[in-house]
């Protein structure tokens, strides 16, 4: 959850959390009331709160993203306890409009549609997102209890050592560490891949995969692989308008590592894997063209940048094979059965 102390008074919540006595007193220390509480996206995780926090803050007006959605039945978000004042639709004036600017991203990539706004707070150059991009950081963060990093770094359970350790003909397992310290990096680095791949190729051994990640900005795999794959277009307009429109000096994401200095060129550079991807498949339907032989893509601001800049080698973080190979064997699932778009 992210708080803006607004110059005109009040204060704008992006994204909120429960709403513990902890989180109430430490809004209500900032000494000013709650105005406005904006829903960034459809993702359950982040609806779960929005109707307990504005519970919490009757005082204040709830906006939430377009194109709100539930599974398996689509239900209005007043179902949900959450009575928006408005929609922050794209060119709708939002009564913060002076202080904060908003862009949606909104597909339809299978059974319904994928929408997150992206927000630019002008005088702290600060750019707002829920899901984009994230950054891993070396070290738990100090809200992961020790003993939850402990457990994760003890020896695996059966399933997922066989789900995830290392392959067929993969030596067997080290013993954990007997010290405290490194047994809860391990348990870091396991809980971090499993965040990002569901199942990770060697948890028993993750630095590997982990260490490429750390402090990188990047795309998270499962938005990668299940939303801006399947929506590339409408992902890079977004993203060119977003670069385009905001000249931001940082970003903040609500989830992993937080506040994330940043700029335009690195969003653009975190999302260059679109181009990359669209290219890579262009050459397995010719057969193994090369990318001289492939077809032109669409340039636009991101396609100019990303060439001038040759993001494809130091831009988007290309994942190990074995760490995507439970969300390539998800995606085909899906696509199979409908709930992705083929």
């Amino acid at each position: 959850m992210t708080v803006i102390k607004l110059r005109c008074g009040g204060l704008w919540v992006h994204a909120p959390i429960a709403p513990t006595a902890e989180c109430v007193r430490l809004v209500k220390e900032l000494g000013s009331p709650v105005k406005y509480i904006v829903l960034p996206t459809f993702a359950y995780e982040h609806k779960a709160f929005m109707a307990p926090f504005c519970r919490a803050f009757p005082g204040a007006d709830a906006y939430v993203a377009p194109r709100q959605w539930s599974w398996p039945l689509n239900l209005p978000v007043q179902f949900f306890g959450i009575f928006p004042r408005g929609v922050v639709e794209a060119g709708a004036e939002m009564p913060w409009q002076g202080e904060i600017d908003h862009r949606p991203f909104s597909s339809s990539v299978g059974v319904g549609p994928y929408s997150e706004v992206a927000f630019f707070h002008a005088p702290s150059k600060t750019l707002l997102v829920t899901d984009a991009v994230v950054r891993v950081p070396k070290g738990a963060p100090s809200v992961v209890a020790e003993a939850d990093l402990l457990a994760s770094g003890g020896p695996l359970p059966g399933i997922v050592a066989t789900l995830s350790g290392g392959g067929p003909g993969a030596p067997p397992p080290p013993p954990p560490p007997t010290d405290p310290a490194e047994r809860a990096a391990l348990g870091w680095q396991r809980m971090a891949l499993q965040i990002l791949f569901f199942v990770p190729g060697d948890l028993a051994r993750p630095s590997g995969s982990f260490t490429p990640l750390v402090g990188r900005l990047l795309v998270s795999p499962v938005l990668r692989k299940l939303v801006y794959g399947n929506a590339r277009a409408e992902c890079r307009a977004w993203i060119d308008d977003v670069c385009g429109s905001w000249d931001f000096r940082r970003i903040i994401p609500a989830h992993f590592d937080a506040p994330i200095p940043a700029r335009p060129s690195d969003l653009l550079a975190a999302f260059s894997f679109l181009e990359e991807d669209a290219r890579a498949e262009e050459e397995e339907e010719a057969g193994g063209a090369t990318a001289a032989t492939a077809p032109a893509r669409g340039g636009g601001l991101f396609g100019a940048v990303a060439g001038l800049f040759g993001f494809r080698a130091g831009g988007s973080v290309n994942f190990k094979r074995t760490d995507m190979r439970a969300l390539d064997g998800l995606a085909g699932s899906l696509k199979t059965t409908g709930v992705l778009n083929k």
